[in-house]
């Protein structure tokens, strides 16, 4: 399974390079433009990234100034939200995205990739 999830990774990267994104990167942005609450801990929930995972991550898009991060007022709260140059970057790669996905449907059959998503959910922490 180890051997499947870098061949899919390495497609993916490999596919992603003209958007100048990683798959972590485009998950992690996507994850952010589909959600009202932007806060820290509502997107490490979502992600299943723990905090400082999820913060080192953030803070390379920040550099790349795909994303803001910025802490509330009560300074409990650090919230983060992708830029406008991120939105731009996040439009021009989710064709690319459904492109990369649509060539591994066609290889692999999309059926045992959901009966094998569904098989392991039972391993998630937590679960």
């Amino acid at each position: 399974m180890r051997l499947a999830a870098r061949r899919v990774g390495a497609f993916l990267e490999n596919r992603l390079i003209p958007t100048g994104l990683t798959p972590a990167q485009f998950s992690l942005m996507a994850h952010m433009a589909a959600s009202q609450d932007d806060s820290l801990g509502a997107l490490a929930k979502r992600t299943g990234l723990d905090p400082s995972t999820l913060t080192r991550n953030l803070q390379v898009l920040a550099r790349q100034g795909l994303v803001e991060i910025a802490i509330q007022d009560d300074s409990r709260r650090k919230l983060a939200w992708l830029t406008e140059v991120g939105v731009r970057r996040l439009a021009f790669a989710l064709p690319v995205w459904r492109e990369a996905h649509a060539e591994i449907s066609a290889l692999i059959d999309v059926g045992l990739a959901r009966s094998l998503a569904e098989s392991t959910a039972i391993l998630e922490i937590g679960a």
